[in-house]
């Protein structure tokens, strides 16, 4: 049986809310149901995505970013981050015949690996006394960093445990190992597994795609002594690196690289450090090129 999950669409709400009711039915969750509860709120939901097998929805996930929130308050703390830098992990459930399916970590994963895109890290709040969902997110590697207990009524106060999901993977770049592009070429191969870079730049932008050993998964890559890069591949080391172009590129792209060669021997235009970070950068969360995310860290 495949399981497809896929970004929710208006079309998908009633067939949601019949879902979270037979949940609700189920195993208690939520704790009270209304008729808004998985009703989005302007301004407040980054996404929502549903499980769908067969053209029914088996499961669903949200990712919010609400200016104020106690679980938010509680993260914050805890990381040091501002709350603006966080989001909501909420509305996560499965139908109860697709218990230990792996469904409901799939769609943890899926919502966990779209905070970072929007520049957030995905933090959560949980009942404590539902340990099946607390395991979960534990084996995930969320760590606990608070706890809630939010009155719902006079009666009733929700005790809640609030986590975080793990920092992303750091590799790390020496400024210090490399003294020109070729050397960069190398250091940065360090990262790759079962594969190796042969310093083309649009190969370099395929690999930070994913798939030839970085992590899949967002993550940081971290350019330490990034000022002595700055240097070691600035205007003469473009100026080493265009005349190298030149010699395997298609006649009609000549005249452009032969403009860039001329002003990077005056010592004008972007450097051969410029070019690469900005090829990093469009791989960042508001960048524009697909695959796994990277926050790049000029240290």
């Amino acid at each position: 049986m495949v399981v497809e999950i896929r970004e929710k669409t208006a079309a998908d709400a009633a067939a949601c809310l019949e879902l979270v009711t037979r949940v609700h039915h189920a195993d208690g969750y939520p704790m009270r149901l209304d008729p808004g509860f998985l009703t989005p709120v302007a301004g407040r939901e980054a996404g929502a995505w549903v499980a769908e097998s067969d053209g029914v929805i088996v499961g669903h996930v949200a990712l919010r970013t609400p200016a104020e929130s106690p679980t938010l308050d509680v993260a914050a703390r805890a990381t040091g981050l501002p709350v603006d830098r966080l989001a909501l992990v909420a509305r996560l459930f499965v139908a109860p015949e697709q218990r230990r399916t792996g469904l409901g970590r799939r769609l943890l994963r899926h919502a966990t690996a779209e905070a970072p895109k929007l520049g957030r890290r995905a933090v959560l709040d949980v009942g404590q006394r539902l340990g099946p969902a607390v395991a979960l997110y534990e084996s995930e590697g969320w760590e606990r960093v608070g706890e809630l207990h939010e009155p719902l009524d006079a009666d009733t106060v929700l005790d809640l445990w609030v986590y975080v999901s793990p920092e992303p993977p750091v590799r790390v770049i020496d400024g210090a190992a490399f003294d020109d592009f070729d050397g960069f070429v190398g250091e940065f191969n360090t990262l790759l597994c079962h594969h190796t870079w042969n310093g083309n730049l649009d190969a370099f932008n395929d690999i930070l795609r994913g798939g030839f050993g970085t992590p899949e998964t967002t993550w940081t890559l971290r350019w330490v002594d990034s000022e002595r890069s700055r240097s070691v591949l600035g205007h003469p080391a473009m100026a080493h690196w265009l005349r190298r172009t030149l010699q395997s590129c298609h006649p009609t792209n000549r005249a452009g690289i032969e403009a860039r060669l001329r002003a990077a021997q005056r010592g004008e235009g972007e450097t051969l450090f410029d070019l690469i970070v900005e090829i990093i950068r469009e791989h960042a969360p508001d960048g524009e090129e697909t695959g796994y995310r990277i926050i790049l860290e000029l240290a």
